[in-house]
């Protein structure tokens, strides 16, 4: 699909400047660079895995944590889990 992007002068240049680095076009590098982004934004936050990494690390949080799992996998969704 055809797309039409206005961006600034120098954010091009630096856009031009990456994708020459990788090898790549200027569009495969903003299909990847979106992509990418798209990815991280729909994934959990680093800081929660963090998080559950550390309640794993007390009995406390272990239970905690497989009473989590308990009710997320009880609830019904039509959308897919998030990528970890």
């Amino acid at each position: 699909m055809t797309t039409t992007v206005h961006l600034p002068k120098e954010l091009l240049e630096k856009l031009d400047q990456r994708a020459e680095e990788q090898g790549v076009s200027r569009n495969r590098y903003i299909v990847e660079t979106l992509e990418a982004r798209i990815r991280e934004e729909t994934s959990w936050s680093p800081r929660l895995r963090e998080m559950l990494a550390d309640a794993v690390k007390d009995k406390q949080g272990v239970r905690a944590a497989e009473e989590m799992m308990r009710v997320i996998s009880s609830r019904r969704t039509r959308k897919a889990p998030p990528e970890l």
